[in-house]
C-alpha cells in the first residue's frame, strides 16, 4: 500500500512541477529527509537523461531559493 501512496504523490508533484514528468526527481524543500533538493542532487547519477535531471533540479532549486555551497553550481 505504501508504493501505492508514493506512486500518487509522486504524480501529483509531477502535475505541480515539483517533480520530472515521469515522477522522478521530487524535489519539495533545499535540504533535509525526503523530497528534497540535496537527496536528488546525489541521486542525480541514477537518471536514465541526466541532462533533463540536470535542467529540472537547477529549476527548482532556483524556484524554492535555496543556497549554500551545495547549490552553488545549481542556480
Amino acid at each position: 500500500m505504501a508504493q501505492q501512496d508514493n506512486a500518487a504523490i509522486r504524480k501529483k508533484l509531477a502535475a505541480s512541477g515539483a517533480a520530472r514528468s515521469d515522477g522522478s526527481f521530487p524535489i519539495t524543500k533545499c535540504t533535509g529527509e525526503g523530497f528534497s533538493a540535496e537527496n536528488a542532487i546525489r541521486s542525480l547519477g541514477r537518471a536514465n537523461n541526466t541532462a533533463t535531471a540536470r535542467a529540472h533540479i537547477k529549476k527548482r532549486v532556483a524556484a524554492l531559493g535555496c543556497t549554500g555551497p551545495t547549490f552553488d553550481n545549481w542556480k
